[in-house]
């Protein structure tokens, strides 16, 4: 049997391709190493819990923290549609997070 697959690129994965690529290129500019540069874009992950959880759907997403001062950048979902948002960082600690 001869299977294929059918790639069609979305916003989504094309964004996600090219962060993945421009963080290794900058990288490799700087000097460091793929693994240095992987382990700080962990850093910078965090997960955000708000609205869901009911019938099914996702109580959480992700987004990358932008800022020294906390600002996270994730996309629009029903997530974000309530007015108590917690910020989990990849270290474990909670903060309340606004939109």
């Amino acid at each position: 049997m001869n299977s294929r697959f059918k790639i069609s690129p979305s916003p989504r994965w094309f964004a996600c391709v090219f962060a993945c690529m421009a963080i290794i290129a900058t990288s490799n500019a700087y000097g460091a190493s793929l693994y240095d540069t992987i382990r700080d874009a962990q850093r910078k992950v965090v997960k955000i819990y708000g609205a869901g959880g009911v019938s099914g759907l996702e109580a959480y997403q992700t987004g990358i923290l932008i800022s020294p001062e906390g600002h996270v950048l994730t996309v629009q979902s029903y997530v974000l549609d309530t007015d108590d948002l917690a910020v989990v960082l990849d270290d474990g600690r909670k903060f309340k997070g606004e939109v």
